[in-house]
């Protein structure tokens, strides 16, 4: 199985926020998703979920589940990606 897509998630319970997130960040997964190579072997893992822990603590750095890794992180700022112009939230 090959990586084939990746997905930015949150963890919090502010559906309002996740819902401005999700919606601002998807030309930023557009862009990931044509870095990864045609044909990239990643241990059986088709799909990369790159979790960001906000109000919601996850208890594991990554799970990898029928071909699904969720790779999770700390120390990503929702209010101030939203607030960047979209140009500067590529970066």
């Amino acid at each position: 199985m090959y990586l084939t897509d990746l997905q930015l998630a949150t963890s919090t319970k502010n559906r309002p926020l996740a819902g401005q997130l999700m919606m601002s960040w998807t030309h930023v997964e557009d862009i990931l998703r044509t870095f990864l190579p045609a044909r990239w072997n990643v241990g059986g893992v088709g799909k990369l979920v790159v979790l960001l822990e906000l109000d919601v603590p996850v208890s594991h750095e990554y799970i990898v589940s029928l071909g699904v890794c969720q790779l999770r992180r700390q120390g990503f700022d929702p209010r101030r990606f939203l607030t960047l112009p979209e140009t500067e939230q590529d970066v």
